[in-house]
């Protein structure tokens, strides 16, 4: 008979007592795997034992509910730092695994991209596009008013015409003419050549004013400190630091290619920069800003 303060009559049939009570109660990504050992799950806690228990508790008798939980047969994790890593390991997870119960984050892209191309005439052009598959973007947006806000920028700054960025649409002289920051190029007033060196200079100044900077935390021991790396506006990887080492002393700047050595890069998306940008305005201190490319 069941034990009726027993805690393993709420766990799946197939899933051994102990590996729940083995689990830390530490931040990290846990994995569920079936029969074969095939993860069917991933998820992220700020508390491994307490969250992994939590889907074994209130269990719903739906269908669905109860073929997952016959299909767990055993558990794995791996330890982070702090919960930010446990959301940016569990977004690479999943989209490295795709495992079969997982179904937030499995559709996040990044949907638009700055691209550069030269058309016809010779002119540099720069458009905001939905993410291609065959090119790589000067930048990503998860929406397009961010990219517009963006561009619009570099077109003022950089004196650029917004028709050839395909901000602008119609006939006659652009809204840059008119306000006397386009020299007009949509007209073929300026040069292919002299209107291309500003487009390179636009292009060069918003790689150059993307953020680099880490993110230095708790480790998952007091030997060691948690690091996060966003290089030039995208995430690069994250990793850990021996804790008896100075990282970013005042007199004593990060050396990035010294750091590069504990790290592991990831593949990064919008909703992964977005989870370090928030982190970094709720705790700022925790920035360390590296030196602006020369």
């Amino acid at each position: 008979m069941l034990k009726s303060t027993s805690r393993e009559q709420y766990l799946p049939s197939n899933l051994p007592a102990g590996q729940l009570e083995n689990l830390p109660e530490s931040p990290g990504v846990y994995y569920f795997h079936d029969q074969k050992g095939k993860v069917i799950y991933v998820g992220k806690a700020k508390n491994l034992r307490r969250r992994v228990s939590s889907h074994f508790s209130n269990n719903k008798p739906g269908r669905q509910k109860q073929e997952f939980l016959r299909n767990i047969h055993s558990i794995s994790h791996e330890p982070t730092g702090t919960e930010l890593m446990a959301f940016l390991l569990e977004c690479v997870e999943i989209r490295r695994l795709w495992p079969a119960y997982n179904r937030s984050l499995k559709r996040f892209q990044q949907t638009y991209g700055l691209y550069v191309f030269e058309d016809r005439s010779g002119y540099t052009r720069l458009v905001l596009e939905k993410k291609k598959k065959q090119l790589t973007p000067i930048y990503t947006f998860s929406l397009l008013w961010e990219g517009q806000k963006i561009l619009w920028k570099l077109i003022r700054q950089f004196e650029l015409c917004p028709r050839l960025c395909f901000i602008e649409k119609g006939e006659g002289p652009c809204e840059g003419v008119k306000e006397h920051f386009c020299h007009g190029a949509c007209e073929h007033k300026e040069s292919a050549e002299t209107y291309n060196l500003r487009v390179q200079e636009a292009i060069d100044g918003l790689v150059k004013s993307l953020p680099s900077f880490t993110l230095v935390d708790e480790g998952r021991h007091p030997e060691e400190k948690s690091c996060i790396l966003v290089e030039q506006g995208r995430l690069y990887g994250m990793g850990y630091l021996p804790a008896d080492q100075s990282w970013g002393d005042p007199g004593n700047p990060i050396d990035t290619g010294e750091l590069k050595a504990f790290l592991t890069p990831y593949p990064e998306n919008d909703y992964m920069r977005g989870l370090v940008y928030q982190h970094v305005e709720q705790w700022p201190t925790k920035r360390i800003n590296l030196p602006l490319p020369a």
